[in-house]
C-alpha cells in the first residue's frame, strides 16, 4: 500500500515542490529541503526530508520531555515555515523516504538520534517497524501530548497492527489537517493539560505504623485517587485500627487480597481460624471477635477487583491476577502470557507477592506498588504513584520505627524470628 499510494500522491509533491520552493528562497535564499538525521526500523540510521521551515542556522531547541519545541510563536520559524507547518506541507517530502523504503505511510514517528537513550521498558518497540508520515498517536492528539504518552500510544499500534487500523489513520489524519487542532505544543500547554495522579498501595498485614506513615507521606504529594490492592489481614495485630484509618481516607477505592477472604470465611464459619495461625501466627487468634461490626461490614463491601477509565486509560486493579483475582502471584520473573485479559487495559495494577516492579505486556504495563507492611524484596516498604495521561510511575519508600512492630512480635508470636527478619530484609547485603 506504502509504494502505490506514494506513487499516486507524488504527482501532487511534484507540482508543490517548485511553488513551496520559490517562497522559501524567496524569504532567505536558503535551502529548499532539511535533512534531519532520524533511526528507523531496527535502528538503521536515514535521512528524513521535510521541506525547510525555520531560519538558516536556527538552534535546535527541545522540551523538558526531550521532543521538539514546537510552539506556533516560536521565533525560530519562517513565515512561509509557519504556514507550511500548521497545514503539515512540509511533511510532503517525506513520500520520497517512504518510495526508498526509510519509512511507511503509518507508524510510530522517526527517532530523534539523542531520543534512544531516553527509552525505557518496551519504548524501544517503537523500532520494530518501520516509522510512518502519519501514526495512530500524531492521528488522534497531534501534538497535544507528552512524548512518554505517545510512546505508550505507539506501542499500542504496533500489538494492533492491521491494513484496516491504517486506513483509519490515513483517513483521520486527512480529517485533522482540514481540523487543524493541536498542531503546535510547547512545555506550558504540557503543563496545563488535566493530569490525575493516582495512588497504589498494597498488603499493610496489620501494620498500622507503616501505614500511618504512609497516609503522612502521601498526603504531601497531591494524590486525586488513593487504590488499596488488598490484604488488611494476616501476620501482624492492628487490623481493626488499620481498617478504621482506611475508612477515614478520602478518594479510597479497596479490593479484597486473599487474607482479607480468609478472614471473612472465618467470620462464616467456612474456615477453621486454626488454620490460618498455624501458618501466618497469632493475627488470626479471634480474629473474627478483635474486628468491630463497623469495620467488618467496611471489608464485606470491598470488591474482588477493580477496573477505572481514566482519563481515557483503563486500569485493571487486583490482588493476584486478571486471571485469579486473589491467588496468583505474578513475580517481577514470572512468565506472563499475553492474553486478551491483559490486552484489555493500558494498566494492570498487582499486589500478593510483596514485590515491586514495572513490567511490560505488549501494550499493557503491568505494576506492582510492593508493600507498605510486608515488603519480601530488597527494596523496602513502599507504595507507587502514576500519573494520568502522562503515564508517570513513582515508587516511594516509608521509614517508620520498626521497633514497635518488633515488640508487637515478640509479645505476639515470640521466638518467630521470620516474622521480625523480614521487617529489616532491605537492610541486609
Amino acid at each position: 500500500m506504502d509504494i502505490l499510494v506514494s506513487l499516486l500522491i507524488l504527482p501532487v509533491l511534484i507540482i508543490i515542490i517548485p511553488i513551496v520552493g520559490i517562497f522559501i528562497k524567496l524569504e532567505d535564499r536558503g535551502t529548499i529541503f532539511y535533512k534531519a538525521a532520524r533511526l528507523g526500523k531496527d535502528s538503521k540510521p536515514f535521512k528524513m526530508y521535510k521541506f525547510r521551515s525555520m531560519k538558516i542556522n536556527a538552534p535546535d531547541i527541545r522540551n523538558k520531555d526531550g521532543s521538539t519545541f514546537n510552539s506556533k510563536d516560536d521565533p525560530r520559524m519562517t513565515k512561509i515555515g509557519k504556514f507550511i507547518r500548521k497545514t503539515s506541507i512540509d511533511e510532503l517530502p517525506q513520500l520520497l523516504n517512504v518510495l526508498i523504503g526509510d519509512m511507511s505511510l503509518v507508524g510510530p514517528r522517526p527517532t530523534l538520534l539523542d531520543q534512544i537513550s531516553m527509552y525505557e521498558g518496551n519504548e524501544i518497540r517503537r523500532l520494530e517497524v518501520l516509522p510512518g508520515i502519519t501514526g495512530y498517536s500524531q492521528c488522534y492528539f497531534r501534538n497535544s501530548i507528552p512524548v512518554k504518552e505517545r510512546f505508550k500510544n505507539d506501542i499500542f499500534y504496533i500489538d494492533h497492527i492491521s491494513f484496516l487500523l491504517d486506513v483509519k489513520i490515513v483517513l483521520k489524519t486527512v480529517v485533522i489537517l482540514f481540523q487543524q487542532k493541536n498542531v503546535f505544543s510547547n512545555d506550558k500547554k504540557m503543563e496545563k493539560r488535566n493530569c490525575v495522579k493516582l495512588c497504589f498501595f498494597s498488603d499493610i498485614h496489620g501494620n498500622c505504623y507503616a501505614l500511618d506513615e504512609f497516609i503522612s507521606n502521601s498526603s504531601k504529594l497531591h494524590i486525586d485517587q488513593y487504590i488499596f490492592c488488598g490484604d488488611i489481614f494476616g501476620y501482624y495485630y492492628e487490623q481493626d485500627a488499620v481498617i478504621s484509618n482506611l475508612s477515614r481516607m478520602k478518594n479510597l477505592y479497596c479490593i479484597k487480597g486473599n487474607h482479607d477472604q480468609n478472614y471473612l470465611n472465618v467470620c462464616l464459619g467456612l474456615e477453621d481460624e486454626n488454620r490460618f495461625i498455624n501458618k501466618y501466627g497469632n493475627s488470626y487468634k479471634n480474629i473474627s471477635e478483635k474486628i468491630s461490626a463497623e469495620n467488618r461490614a467496611f471489608v464485606e463491601n470491598m470488591q474482588d477487583s477493580l477496573e477505572l477509565n481514566c482519563e481515557g486509560k483503563r486500569i485493571g486493579i487486583f490482588h493476584g491476577s486478571p486471571m485469579d483475582t486473589l491467588n496468583e502471584r505474578v513475580y517481577p520473573d514470572t512468565e506472563i502470557l499475553e492474553s486478551n485479559k491483559y490486552k484489555k487495559y493500558d494498566y494492570v495494577i498487582l499486589g500478593h507477592t510483596h514485590y515491586r516492579m514495572v513490567r511490560y505486556v505488549g501494550s499493557t504495563t503491568v505494576i506492582n506498588p510492593g508493600s507498605i507492611g510486608q515488603p519480601r524484596d530488597k527494596n523496602g516498604f513502599s507504595f507507587a504513584t502514576l500519573t494520568i495521561p502522562d503515564g508517570e510511575i513513582k515508587f516511594h519508600e516509608i521509614k517508620f520505627d520498626r521497633s514497635k512492630l518488633v515488640k508487637d512480635i515478640e509479645k505476639n508470636d515470640k521466638g518467630n524470628k521470620k516474622f521480625i527478619d523480614i521487617l529489616f530484609k532491605n537492610e541486609v547485603n
